[in-house]
């Protein structure tokens, strides 16, 4: 008996996303037990450019890679996450106990003009080692309720 690649799980949850474009670009999930940092693997440039209007390149699922954080590296990420829906709402939150919907409330206009004097004491991308790539389908998450 085969089984489709949703049938995987790689103990994999999303716990909620930064920036999202049609998919959550990046954000903080759970590996394998352990909090990660995720990130959208961007396809290669020559993916991206053909001469073929015809063509329509393959639709495959995003890929994301995910990055170790330390222990005090989550809790910097969960304290600032916590601030944001304190400010701004739970939407971006893929824990169904955490979700909320977005409001337009003048502290969250507060965040988004004063989150560039906010940043990380780290870089994800860089000082964190990234531990597996791995396509979409492999998380397990929340998806918001339609209203």
């Amino acid at each position: 008996m085969s089984s489709s690649p949703k049938d995987t799980k790689m103990d994999l949850q999303m716990y909620w996303h930064i920036d999202y474009w049609d998919v959550p670009l990046n954000g903080v999930a759970m590996y394998k037990s352990r909090p990660v940092y995720f990130v959208e693997v961007e396809p290669e440039a020559e993916e991206l450019t053909i001469d073929d209007p015809e063509h329509e390149p393959p639709v495959a699922p995003p890929t994301y890679a995910l990055h170790a954080l330390t222990d005090a590296q989550y809790h910097e990420l969960e304290t600032r996450h916590e601030e944001f829906g304190r400010m701004v709402g739970w939407y971006t939150d893929h824990r169904p106990d955490m979700y909320g919907p977005w409001v337009d409330t003048e502290a969250g206009r507060e965040w988004y003009d004063n989150e560039a004097a906010r940043p990380l004491s780290f870089d994800p991308l860089r000082d964190c080692p990234m531990v597996a790539t791995v396509p979409s389908y492999a998380f397990e998450w929340f998806f918001v309720p339609r209203l």
